[in-house]
């Protein structure tokens, strides 16, 4: 049997542990967070079919549309994102944007190095392209400037959630630009700007990151001669 004079001993020092405090070391322990973001236009025009991609690595993904981003203006609805912050967390956050022009005639989309290929691929698309106007199937290759103005908005509509929804399904961030959130960004609204030359900047609290963009047409130029 212990010892009466043992068995206090340890008694007292539980009963000082229990009223001590517990402190966890900040930023140890993995927590998640979530951010706000709003993409803001400063180009020379209004943009339209505008998506962000955000995946922080291959825990969370997230993809939000915007119809129309008016000059100046930052979009609404913000979109939310998720990211986890502490010691031992190794996932990063990435992040693609598509646009097109206020005319649809130009699809734009960030970070040019992986991306070509998406671009070879609605090169081929596009001239066979079919859309239905008042119940009829049209070709956009077989159409005449004027009329391919008026149809090329609904085409590019529909080609952009194509290409969007091709890439969000991608397990890959191959393409994606790195933009990391932390600590102080939650809760918080990052902008991801467009600017003039249609670079895009991404400014959160805790930093800013820079990226370019390749644009191709979303139509062909002129139609096809007809045989």
């Amino acid at each position: 049997m212990l010892p009466t004079s043992f068995l206090s001993a340890v008694l007292a020092l539980v009963a000082v542990a229990s009223a001590v405090p517990q402190v966890e070391i900040r930023g140890l322990r993995t927590q998640k967070r979530y951010a706000y973001v709003c993409i803001r236009n400063n180009s020379p025009q209004r943009l339209r079919n505008v998506t962000l991609f955000h995946k922080y690595s291959d825990v969370y993904k997230h993809k939000q549309d915007w119809p129309i981003a008016e000059k100046r203006g930052c979009s609404s609805p913000q979109m939310k994102v998720e990211y986890d912050t502490g010691l031992f967390t190794l996932g990063r956050d990435w992040w693609m944007l598509a646009f097109t022009a206020d005319d649809s005639r130009t699809i734009y989309l960030t970070t040019p190095k992986n991306a070509r290929g998406l671009f070879d691929w609605l090169d081929r698309i596009f001239p066979t392209f079919a859309i239905i106007t008042s119940g009829t199937v049209v070709s956009l290759a077989t159409m005449a400037h004027p009329v391919l103005s008026f149809v090329s908005g609904s085409a590019t509509s529909i080609a952009m959630r194509i290409i969007t929804d091709q890439i969000f399904n991608a397990e890959t961030t191959a393409g994606y630009k790195q933009h990391i959130l932390r600590e102080s960004d939650a809760m918080k609204l990052m902008e991801i700007v467009i600017n003039a030359d249609y670079t895009v900047t991404f400014k959160s609290k805790s930093g800013i990151s820079r990226t370019i963009t390749t644009s191709a047409p979303s139509v062909p130029d002129e139609a096809p001669p007809e045989n």
